[in-house]
């Protein structure tokens, strides 16, 4: 398996593993704002250039989420991913109730707009995401 490093990305990892098909990310500190977006536009921009179908995204170190990113996120992010090839996502989201429930948000406003062309699912480990993936 690959593992990318982005020059000022020192916070967010993502592995390509060529064998599986498959993206894996994860942000490796809490983070905020402009991290958010700098991280997540990392990502699609593998999954625009690997042209893979299946990606899981680990969240679980992300501790809060401000209004301007949810906006970004569930708008620009998720159409940016619906023009890729992206088939299914999992992602791996916080235990914290709160922030948990404003990443469930995220996706189900995406959803609700009719933006998102692909599978996305909530979980809150990595391996049950692996699983659904695999399926």
């Amino acid at each position: 398996m690959a593992s990318l490093t982005s020059p000022g990305l020192d916070y967010y990892k993502i592995e390509v593993d060529e064998q599986k098909k498959l993206i894996k990310s994860v942000w490796l500190r809490p983070v905020h704002g402009h991290e958010i977006i700098a991280g997540a536009t990392r990502l699609y921009e593998v999954l625009r250039d690997t042209k893979f179908e299946r990606a899981i995204a680990d969240a679980r170190l992300i501790t809060s989420v401000s209004a301007d990113i949810k906006g970004w996120l569930s708008y620009d992010f998720f159409e940016l991913l619906s023009s890729t090839q992206l088939k299914k996502l999992a992602r791996v989201i916080p235990a914290q109730e709160l922030v948990r429930q404003e990443l469930v948000q995220v996706a189900a406003n995406a959803q609700q707009r009719g933006v998102v062309r692909f599978q996305v699912n909530s979980f809150l480990n990595p391996g049950e995401a692996l699983s659904w993936l695999a399926s």
